[in-house]
């Protein structure tokens, strides 16, 4: 409870630290905005077990519409869109007092257009300066932008966002979340500000030498401080240490596995969409925090092999084989052993120990052969198979010896059954 209240204060700090560090009131509709983007994700951090009455009687009157899910997006995506827009063009309202040219020039808005670039002079030492009290020094020059530069971008996002989206969504649903999901995800922010800190670093020594990556006029306005104790005390740059630990602290859920193997999206994450600019916290605050535990077969129910077979997942592994040396058949063989060492184990799970397991399912191998048979002749009706064949007949005991570190020697049965056709 006292890791929750810190947790929550250290959130809060956010919403203030930045508006009075800059001194400019518009900064406090971030916390205005903060708090309705977070509303998206109450009924996750909402439990009947909370202190708190008001957040238990909230947890008990909730309702999760999990089959419903899909449709409710298909129909707010675009009345959130619709909302977006609007508020976008009342602010512009409010600043500019016109919006009319928002309309206008949306055409231009995605054709090359000139810009006007005029030189400053540097002041080192003084990290309150803005751009409105910077000095010109009467030079200038003129550049062109690139319509693919913003279409580059926003390619990216898609690209890298899905992709973080798809390979953690596999990682919990393989139960392997620990170092590919929760490590990841809390690793991000500082990764993302080391590689900031040296492009900045990097930028402030030779400002062409990521000219070919980001265009100049698009880079990042950084601090005009030298000492790094200066950009501490006055940035406040410490502060964002203890939001990182606040925010692992309250997704602390994302570092256990207590899903079932392969369990559906919409039993590891609670909404089924995620957000593109926001993906870290987006994957982290989704993930479901009270998954579904196993329900348990009681004495009354029929016994566990009378189950209805056609309600049994079957997993068929199929394998190929043509001159493979005897380590790769070993290693082949190995694989096969551990899916049916888990196999087995959920076998006695549901039929000794009662336990009905969604996940339950039975395994299956056949190895095909390319090219198996040795003829004498192209008359030889009575083929033999080659060595190769025998070789994987020989490897089942050397890979059960290794992957069991057991010594174990199987009789080898060999059956053939040809289907001729007649005539």
């Amino acid at each position: 409870m006292l890791l929750d209240v810190a947790a929550i204060a250290a959130q809060a700090s956010a919403l203030v630290i930045w508006p009075l560090v800059e001194g400019r009131y518009v900064l406090y509709m971030i916390p205005v905005s903060m708090i309705f983007i977070s509303v998206g994700w109450w009924e996750n951090f909402v439990t009947e077990d909370s202190p708190i009455p008001f957040i238990s009687t909230l947890a008990k009157e909730k309702k999760e519409l999990k089959n419903k899910t899909y449709f409710m997006y298909a129909i707010l995506a675009p009345w959130k869109c619709i909302l977006f827009f609007i508020t976008m063009v009342m602010v512009i309202i409010i600043r500019e007092g016109n919006s009319q040219f928002l309309f206008d020039t949306f055409f231009e808005a995605f054709k090359p257009h000139i810009i006007n670039i005029t030189e400053i002079e540097p002041m080192v030492g003084d990290s309150d300066a803005n751009l409105g009290e910077a000095i010109a020094n009467g030079f200038g020059t003129i550049t062109e932008t690139s319509i693919w530069t913003p279409l580059s971008v926003w390619l990216i996002n898609i690209m890298a966002t899905y992709i973080c989206y798809a390979f953690g969504k596999f990682a919990c649903k393989i139960m392997i979340q620990t170092f590919s999901f929760a490590f990841p995800v809390n690793l991000s922010v500082p990764v993302l500000l080391t590689a900031l800190i040296v492009m900045c670093g990097k930028y402030n020594r030779d400002e062409c030498s990521l000219f070919y990556i980001i265009p100049g006029y698009l880079f990042f306005t950084t601090p005009s401080i030298t000492y790094l104790n200066d950009f501490i005390a006055h940035q406040y740059s410490w502060i964002w240490l203890i939001w990182l630990l606040s925010q692992t602290w309250i997704t602390i859920h994302i570092w256990t596995n207590n899903n079932e193997k392969l369990s559906s999206t919409e039993n590891l994450f609670f909404k089924p969409m995620y957000d593109a600019y926001l993906i870290d916290q987006s994957v982290a605050l989704n993930r479901r925090k009270n998954v579904h535990a196993v329900s348990i077969r009681s004495s009354t129910v029929t016994d566990p092999l009378e189950v209805n077979k056609n309600n049994i997942t079957r997993i068929y592994a199929c394998g190929t084989m043509w001159h493979e040396t005897k380590e790769e058949m070993v290693e082949f063989l190995k694989s096969i052993f551990r899916m049916d060492e888990d196999q087995c184990a959920h076998r006695i799970v549901r039929n000794y120990l009662q336990f009905n397991l969604p996940s339950y399912y039975e395994f299956e191998t056949h190895v095909l052969f390319d090219d198996a048979y040795v003829r004498t002749s192209q008359d030889d009706m009575d083929p033999h198979v080659n060595q190769y064949v025998l070789d994987l007949i020989e490897s089942v005991s050397v890979a059960a010896s290794e992957y069991t570190k057991l010594m174990y020697v199987f009789d080898p049965q060999l059956y053939t059954q040809l289907h001729m056709a007649a005539g």
